[in-house]
C-alpha cells in the first residue's frame, strides 16, 4: 500500500522501472520488442510466476537478466501489443482507464492469458453496454466462444446476445458474418429476436449460414438443428419455393421438398382440426404435389408448431 507520496512512487515505477528498465533482472521478448522488467513486480501474474523467475537481488553485477520468449499472438489473436503494454502498466501500478475502454476485448483476452482476474473484472465493470454495436457484440461472442473464461463471461455473453436479439436484424447480415455458427439458432430462433415475419427470420438466418467461414460439416450439424425449430407451415407457397432455391457455398440445397410437403400436410391438418369456425377462404394456392388448399382467416391464434411435432 502506498501512502503520502503515492504519485511520486507510481511515477518512479512507470518512468524509471517500466519505461527505462532500471534495475531490470528479467527481459521479455514479445511483439518484436524486448521489455526490461522486474521479477518482484511481474510475479503478481500467476503466468509469470510459473516461469520460476529469479528472486529480485539474486543477480550479481556481471550476471545477465533472464530472457523470456512469449509467442502470445499464436495463442490468441485478440491479444495485441497495446493491450499487453497496458497490462504491464497495471502490474507496475499505472492504470490507463481511457485506453483500456477503447479495447475491452483485447484487455479481457490479455488479462485471461496472464491469469489476472482482477483486471478482467475491472474491464467488465467499465464495459459500456450502452455503446454496444452489432459488430462489437458479434466480436465479443466470437472471442468468448474461442476462450474458456469461466463464470466471468456470463454477464458479458448475456448482454451481447440480448443486444443482437433486440437490434441485430436492423443492421443487416454482413455485420453478423463473424458470429460463431453454433450461436445462430440460439439467437435468431429465440422468441426475443425481433424480426417482422417468420419468413424474414428464416431468410436472415439462412444468409448467416451462407456467410459463415466455418467448415461445412459444422454448418450442416447446426443447420439441421435450426431447421427442426422452424415453422414452415406459416409460409406461403411462393415463400416456400424461394427457400428451395437457397444453397450453401458448396452448391448444396439448404432446404428440400420433403420439408415443404410436410408443412403443407400440417397446414391442411390444422385447417381441418384446429378451428371449429374457419370462416371463408381468402385465397387458394397449390402445394408442390399439385394439391390445392385454401388459406383461412382463423378466429383464434394458432401457436407455432415446430417440425419436431410432425
Amino acid at each position: 500500500m502506498f501512502y503520502a507520496n503515492d504519485n511520486a512512487v507510481l511515477e518512479y515505477l512507470s518512468r524509471d522501472l517500466l519505461t527505462k528498465g532500471s534495475l531490470s533482472d528479467i527481459q521479455v521478448n514479445a511483439f518484436g520488442k524486448i521489455y526490461k522488467l522486474h521479477s518482484i513486480i511481474i510475479r503478481r501474474s500467476p503466468y509469470f510466476k510459473s516461469w520460476n523467475l529469479p528472486i529480485f537481488g539474486d543477480l550479481g553485477p556481471n550476471d545477465k537478466p533472464q530472457m523470456l520468449q512469449l509467442n502470445i499472438i499464436t495463442y490468441d489473436s485478440f491479444i495485441t501489443k497495446d493491450s499487453f503494454e497496458l497490462m504491464l502498466k497495471r502490474l507496475y501500478g499505472c492504470i490507463d482507464s481511457q485506453k483500456e475502454k477503447e479495447m475491452p476485448l483485447s484487455m479481457i483476452a490479455t488479462a485471461d492469458f496472464f491469469q489476472l482476474d482482477d483486471i478482467k473484472w475491472s474491464v467488465l465493470d467499465n464495459y459500456k453496454f450502452d455503446y454496444l454495436t452489432t459488430q462489437l457484440a458479434v466480436s465479443t461472442l466470437k472471442m468468448l466462444d474461442k476462450n474458456d473464461f469461466g463464470d466471468f463471461v456470463f454477464k458479458l455473453e448475456y448482454k451481447c446476445k440480448s443486444f443482437l436479439q433486440d437490434n441485430g436484424w436492423y443492421s443487416g447480415d454482413q455485420e453478423w458474418k463473424d458470429l460463431p455458427v453454433s450461436l445462430i439458432p440460439e439467437i435468431v430462433n429465440s422468441n426475443q429476436f425481433f424480426v417482422p415475419t417468420e419468413f424474414d427470420r428464416i431468410v436472415f438466418a439462412t444468409r448467416l449460414f451462407q456467410l459463415s467461414d466455418s467448415p461445412e460439416t459444422d454448418i450442416k450439424v447446426v443447420l439441421k438443428m435450426f431447421k427442426s425449430q422452424l415453422c414452415f407451415f406459416t409460409l406461403t407457397y411462393n415463400q416456400q419455393l424461394y427457400l428451395l432455391k437457397l444453397k450453401l457455398k458448396s452448391g448444396e440445397p439448404i432446404f428440400d421438398e420433403s420439408m415443404v410437403k410436410a408443412s403443407n400436410k400440417l397446414s391442411k391438418h390444422l385447417q381441418n382440426t384446429t378451428c371449429s369456425d374457419k370462416g371463408s377462404p381468402i385465397s387458394t394456392e397449390k402445394s408442390p404435389d399439385g394439391t390445392a388448399f385454401p388459406k383461412y382467416r382463423y378466429p383464434v391464434d394458432i401457436q407455432c408448431i415446430t417440425s419436431k411435432t410432425r
